[in-house]
């Protein structure tokens, strides 16, 4: 399973240049119900093609082909195991293959790759993740914050390092990526896994850059299936840092760090303050009924 697995992420990543079919699934998930159905699209980018065989991967399982649909006659083929009912694949206009599947149970949740043979290897997209669920958690687009580089790495490693927190989205499955304006292809960029916290998921990447390249204007990209699962990525342009805005960045944050700890040292003298207080009136509680204790065993002997 293993060696499959690294055939269907590097056949997903093989240059354009290098092969005469592309395979796009631009949706990276789709979130349905169970009882619900699904249509996952793959587009084909290549002057000539026929057959499209669509796998299913579930995690620690082998991938399996559910089907292969031929383009030009618009026939299925099913694989063992799988039924017309269950899932079908059909040929829609520009060059796209659909697969729809019905009837969706949890057991159906997996990432559905399209492939096709290019003559020499069998060609992958990326993958869509189908996610179905017996819940009404709403989708949620994340809520990206931007952390710029300082002056003090800056200065010491004559680089910059960015860093973007997503935040807070559902479901957990996202795409991201840099890029120099410039330059169409992804800088080389760190992604932290995706953590829960309750429903919600979050999501830190970051990317270091030279000196040179801080001169310059760049854009964070991330895809969600809550802002629409057949749409690219969506851009956040990030502005070149020139050595004045760094410093007067620094100074702001600097000040802002000063606030919050003057912020956190008034919390917590309140809180020490507090608990105080209330050490002493358990304190005088307690010997007020021991008094009133000693009062009513008093009262009780002077009565016998």
């Amino acid at each position: 399973m293993p060696g499959y697995l690294a055939l269907l992420l590097v056949a997903s990543l093989v240059p354009a240049g290098q092969t005469a079919i592309i395979l796009e699934q631009k949706a990276i998930s789709i979130m349905r119900n169970i009882k619900g159905s699904a249509t996952l699209i793959c587009e084909i980018l290549s002057p000539t093609f026929d057959n499209i065989h669509w796998y299913r991967h579930q995690e620690g399982k082998a991938p399996e082909r559910l089907l292969r649909y031929s383009m030009l006659k618009s026939e299925s083929v099913l694989d063992p195991g799988f039924s017309s009912e269950k899932v079908r694949a059909y040929k829609g206009k520009d060059n796209i293959c659909k697969l729809i599947l019905s009837d969706l149970q949890l057991s159906d949740s997996g990432t559905y790759y399209c492939a096709s043979w290019d003559g020499r290897a069998k060609v992958f997209g990326e993958g869509t993740k189908l996610i179905v669920t017996s819940s009404n958690i709403p989708k949620k687009p994340p809520n990206p914050i931007f952390f710029l580089p300082t002056s003090e790495e800056i200065n010491s490693k004559k680089s910059g390092t960015y860093i973007c927190l997503l935040e807070d989205f559902f479901p957990g499955v996202i795409k991201t990526y840099w890029k120099e304006n410039d330059n169409s292809h992804p800088l080389d960029a760190q992604v932290g896994p995706v953590t829960r916290v309750n429903n919600l998921y979050s999501q830190i990447s970051w990317v270091t850059v030279s000196e040179d390249t801080l001169k310059k204007n760049l854009s964070y990209f991330y895809q969600h299936e809550g802002f629409d699962a057949g749409q690219g990525a969506k851009e956040i342009p990030v502005p070149s840092i020139a050595k004045e805005s760094i410093k007067n960045n620094c100074e702001n944050t600097e000040a802002k760090t000063k606030v919050f700890q003057e912020m956190h040292f008034a919390n917590m003298s309140a809180f020490y303050t507090y608990s105080i207080l209330l050490v002493k009136s358990t304190i005088y509680f307690a010997i007020i009924l021991f008094f009133l204790y000693q009062k009513k065993a008093t009262g009780s002997q002077g009565k016998k």
